[in-house]
């Protein structure tokens, strides 16, 4: 769990310096996701939308939906 959490920090700080990453919030919608933090993984998977609207594998991953 640690790892995992310094990653989420490191991320973190990438989208500080810059929040349009796109990977940077993909990479937090699946961390999210895996934790059973659905709200944070659909906040995530809509940014990286909003700033890749093309990426399929966003598109399939919000269609799906979260409960």
């Amino acid at each position: 769990m640690g790892n995992v959490q310094q990653a989420v920090e490191c991320i973190n700080r990438a989208l500080t310096a810059d929040p349009n990453l796109f990977e940077a919030h993909a990479a937090l919608a699946a961390i999210y996701r895996q934790q059973g933090r659905n709200a944070d993984a659909r906040r995530h998977l809509q940014r990286a939308w909003t700033i890749r609207p093309n990426a399929p594998n966003i598109q399939r991953a919000l269609s799906r939906g979260f409960q």
